[in-house]
Order: C-alpha cells, then structure tokens, then sequence
C-alpha cells in the first residue's frame, strides 16, 4: 500500500528521473502502482491522468468552475450512466430544468420545462398544471396503425382525414347550429342510414323525416314539404287527408291521371279537349243532369238551350 498524506495540506509534486546520479533531465511521466493508494487531502494533476480501474467516490466530482469541465469527449465517449432511484440531472447554471427520476414509472422534466426539437416551436411541456401540450409550427405527424383517444377532441383547425372515420358513439357540433357537415365548395357523396332512422330538424326536432323499412319515407305530423314558398307545399293537415297547395297553379303533366275516389272540385274545371267518362253527374243540391254512357241526357229541371237543338226523338214528363 502507498499512501501519500499531506499533513500540512500543502501541494506534493511527484516526479521521478529515469537513472539516479545522472545530470538533471527533464521530468517524465511515471506510474503509482500499489494494491491500494489512499491520498488525504487535494489532489492537483496538471497534466492527463490515466486510470485503469475503477474509481470509487464517495462524494462529488466537481468541476473547478461552473462550465469548467465536460464528461467525455467528441472522440472518446462514454459508454453507460448510471443513476440511482429518485436521481435528478440539473441542467443550467440555476438548475433551472432538471430531470427526476420516479422509481419504477420513469422520468419527471420539472414545471413547465420542454423537450424541444430543432428549435423551440416544436417541443413537448406542460404550460398548466394537467395539460400537456405538443406543439410544432407546421405539423405534428402521428404514424400508426391506430390512434386510441381516450377523451374528448378538441379541434380549433381543420381535420383532414385520408381514410374512414370509425366511431361508436355520436359525432356533434359544438353547439346547437355550431358546424355545418360540408360546405359550398366541398359537398359530401353519400349518406347511409339504418333501418328507421330519422332525420331530425329544428333545435327541438319539430320536424323528423323517418325511414319506414321496405316502404319509404315518413314526414311527422303536420309537417310540410313546400316549394319556394310556404305557399307551395304538400303536407296533411288532418289524419287521412292529404294537401296539394299552390297559390296560383298545380299542374300535372302526364299522358293519363288515374284518380281512383270522387273528385270535389270547388271551382271551373277547364278541359281542354275532352272529358271522357262513363257517367257524368253534376248535382247542386236540388237540380241534377246526368249524361250517361251513349250520350244520354237526364234532368230534373228545365232544359233551356239557347242555339239549335238536334235529335232524332225529345221525351220529356209535360
């Protein structure tokens, strides 16, 4: 064992000549070897040291001067650290930013501190107290085969998606008229719904428009399908009645109209060839004319003909 004590802890230089007894040269670097070598007190080395095994300290090693002294080299690195549970790595002339670590779960950047990329606008922190925010100047690129979001989304700018959307609860605007689905510019293909689904408008769904399976569509109620104006519309205003209204006109063109029941016109009917039936009744109420099949004419009150009347035989009652 050697040890060197400096009792009066003033500075030892250590040097040593190749051959004793001959003229002075100049110093050259020797090697202390011993099992063990215990130095009590400052040990100043001007020069590079060398170590070949394993240095055991059981205090600080401590630079002569904040940023005086650096770990390693750009050619000579470091291979492994290794720090205790509940370690913390100070990092600033303050220890401004320090990483902690927390046993078993990992590490803690303090307070609203970031872990920047390139420069400071793109980074990761905590800028309140339960939020934790990733921000990028341009763009934040997630790349997976699946994104699990656990939470509510909340979305300032624009999403653009490249694929399908897979959602098993509702997709809702903000608040009641707050999004619209497409725009002027950008319309949507198509819409699929299930099986009696109902569309539902008005903040209170006065107006539903429901799937009926295998048969059609069902507008609710009193609801009204109108055409430019409220004045234009089809709806039933009572329970097996249904309402065809126009303010000037409603006009059917087609080669034939079946009408299947009895028609109730309140005012002219103008025919513009002719009117071909089997039985034409016209009553209002006291007096009645019917033209039957093969041109027969029956009334039951006076027949008073302004122009002509032709025919091969006139029967009447008096």
């Amino acid at each position: 064992m050697l040890t060197v004590v400096l009792a009066d802890l003033q500075p030892l230089s250590i040097q040593c000549q190749r051959h004793l007894g001959l003229p002075d040269r100049p110093p050259h670097s020797n090697a202390i070897t011993a099992p063990t070598t215990s130095l009590s007190g400052t040990l100043d080395v001007s020069g590079a040291s060398t170590l070949a095994g394993v240095v055991t300290a059981n205090a600080g090693i401590i630079p002569d001067a904040a940023d005086g002294a650096y770990l390693g080299s750009t050619s000579a690195e470091f291979s492994d650290l290794y720090l205790a549970d509940g370690s913390v790595i100070n990092l600033g002339n303050d220890q401004d930013v320090t990483l902690t670590h927390v046993a078993d779960v990992g590490v803690l950047l303090n307070g609203t501190s970031q872990i920047q990329f390139r420069d400071d606008a793109l980074k990761i922190n905590s800028s309140a107290n339960g939020q934790l925010d990733i921000d990028a100047d341009t763009e934040a690129e997630i790349t997976t085969a699946t994104v699990d979001l656990n939470g509510a989304l909340d979305v300032s700018g624009a999403i653009t998606n490249g694929s399908s959307i897979t959602s098993t609860g509702a997709v809702l605007p903000a608040s009641s008229d707050g999004a619209a689905l497409g725009s002027a510019s950008a319309e949507w293909s198509d819409v699929y719904l299930a099986d009696g689904a109902v569309i539902n408008l008005g903040d209170d769904q006065d107006v539903t428009l429901s799937h009926v399976a295998d048969a059609g569509v069902l507008l609710n109620g009193t609801s009204q399908l109108q055409f430019r104006d409220n004045a234009l519309k089809i709806s039933s205003s009572t329970n097996g009645q249904l309402d065809i209204d126009a303010d000037t006109e409603v006009e059917i063109t087609t080669t034939t109209v079946d009408l299947n029941g009895a028609l109730d016109v309140s005012g002219d009917i103008t025919v513009g060839t002719s009117l071909q039936t089997a039985t034409i009744d016209f009553t209002d109420g006291d007096l009645a004319i019917t033209i039957v099949d093969g041109g027969a004419v029956t009334t039951s009150g006076n027949l008073t003909v302004d122009g002509t009347l032709a025919a091969t035989a006139v029967t009447g009652d008096g």
